[in-house]
């Protein structure tokens, strides 16, 4: 069974089940992308909408946060490099900046805290 749902002309189609269909062909939405309503993104989502607890959505947006603070450090870094390379600087000179420094210390020293804290669990 489809439903339709929607406002003005906006219009959003969605099937109740996977073996819905309309004349034969499967079940689609969004302009005529097919709709997995096993997938995890629907799941959570309905969880969501029926205000159950969802423990994946604080673990994605940890992901995404830390995704993010790695995608602005790597930009500055890159900036660094840029203006170091316009100033005719020495290679090493922009390792020596602010976003270099915290990357190296993440390189190695992320590891050796790992180590550390797997060794004395």
């Amino acid at each position: 069974m489809l439903f339709e749902a929607g406002t003005g002309n906006r219009f959003c189609r969605f099937a109740r089940s996977d073996s819905d269909s309309v004349n034969g062909s499967p079940p689609e939405a969004f302009g005529g992308l097919p709709l997995d309503l096993d997938s995890p993104l629907i799941r959570c989502y309905t969880k969501l909408l029926k205000g159950e607890s969802v423990q994946g959505i604080v673990t994605v947006i940890k992901m995404v946060a830390v995704f993010m603070a790695a995608t602005m450090l790597g930009r500055w870094f890159r900036d660094e490099i840029k203006k170091s390379a316009i100033r005719k600087e020495p290679w090493h000179k922009p390792y020596l900046s602010l976003p270099g420094l915290i990357i190296l210390a993440a390189m190695f020293l992320l590891p050796v805290l790992l180590w550390i804290i797997k060794s004395s669990g």
